[in-house]
Parts: structure tokens; C-alpha cells; sequence
């Protein structure tokens, strides 16, 4: 069922004010899944800060890989488990910016909620991916660092510090090839 012109309309200029897809529905009189659907049809960005954060992750992760000269694809569909797939592997991607305490936290629990958090949906890194990508977000003029877990042996929670535990994996890039391709310095 489509939306009558008077609802585009609402959305297209709620969404001008800045407000968030959440609120755009409400006023609109449409459901949530219609703003974001709409949004997308016209190009209009999402104003949700985690999602733009994780975008902006996926897009580190892949050009990394891509100056390295490996073969990097989106995932296949909105809805796959994982990101994005570097040399066959599947790359789940996390980012997070820097925390009070000068690292980054990063949450893989096994139940995931959606934005809003209308929904939670069961998460098994194991199984949805081979590698977990988590990104970690500086200052404006600081260089972002990628560090690169498999997922099989990835905790629940990972608190990254700059010459902490994870050190080893920093930009570890031989990690998302086949084991047999080891990754030339």
C-alpha cells in the first residue's frame, strides 16, 4: 500500500527540519520503515549517529582493503549478517568513538537491538561471520585504527586502548585472507 503525496510531502519536510526518521513517522502518520524507505528513494542520508558511525566504518574497512590491492564487495543484501566480504571472508564491521576513558568499547553480545531499539534479534558472530572489523574513531586530525579479531574467539566485550591486550591485532590484514595467502608487509 503506497502513501498518499500529502505524507511524501510531510516526510520530505520533517526530514529538512532535522528531525530524526522516528519522529518524521510520527508526523507524517506513516510507519517508521516507510520514512526510512522513502529517505532512501530521494538519497536523503539517515541523521542516526550510530548508523552514520557504522557506515562510516564500513567504508574505512573497505578502503583499507582495497589499498592493499584485496578483493573487497558489499554484503549481498540489506539484511546479511556480516558487512562486507574481503577476499571470500565475511567482515562484520563495528565502530565506536573514543570514550571518556581514552579507549573504545565494543558490545558483541549475543542479542542485538535495532535502531530505535523496536527489535532485538539474535547475533552469533561465529556463525554470521569469519572476521569482526572494529573500528576505532579518533579526533578530527587522528588516523582511525582498524583491529581485526576472528570471530570465533572474539568476547563479548572488547575494551581497546592503545597499547593494550589488542595491540596484536591492530591492522592485522592477514587475518580477513585465507590462511594460505599470508599478507606481504
Amino acid at each position: 500500500m503506497g502513501i498518499t503525496q500529502q505524507q511524501q510531502d510531510s516526510i520530505v519536510a520533517h526530514y529538512e527540519l532535522g528531525l530524526p526518521d522516528g519522529q518524521v513517522a510520527r508526523l507524517a502518520g506513516v510507519s517508521l520503515a516507510t520514512v526510512k524507505r522513502y529517505r532512501q528513494r530521494l538519497g536523503l542520508p539517515t541523521r542516526d549517529v550510530k548508523a552514520r558511525r557504522g557506515r562510516f566504518g564500513e567504508r574505512v574497512v573497505l578502503e583499507r582493503a582495497q589499498a592493499l590491492g584485496l578483493a573487497v564487495e558489499w554484503r549481498g543484501h540489506a539484511t546479511a549478517p556480516y558487512d562486507l566480504r574481503i577476499e571470500g571472508r565475511r567482515v562484520d564491521v563495528k565502530a565506536a568513538s573514543r570514550g571518556r576513558n581514552g579507549g573504545w568499547r565494543f558490545r558483541l553480545g549475543g542479542v542485538r537491538s535495532s535502531f530505535h531499539s523496536r527489535y532485538r534479534y539474535r547475533k552469533d558472530y561465529a556463525a554470521d561471520c569469519e572476521v569482526v572489523a572494529l573500528v576505532c574513531l579518533q579526533g578530527e586530525d587522528e588516523p582511525v585504527a582498524v583491529y581485526l579479531l576472528e570471530s570465533g574467539t572474539v568476547p563479548s566485550n572488547v575494551q581497546i586502548y592503545e597499547g593494550g591486550e589488542w595491540e596484536a591485532h591492530r591492522e592485522a590484514w592477514d587475518s580477513v585472507l585465507p590462511r594460505q595467502w599470508p599478507l606481504a608487509a
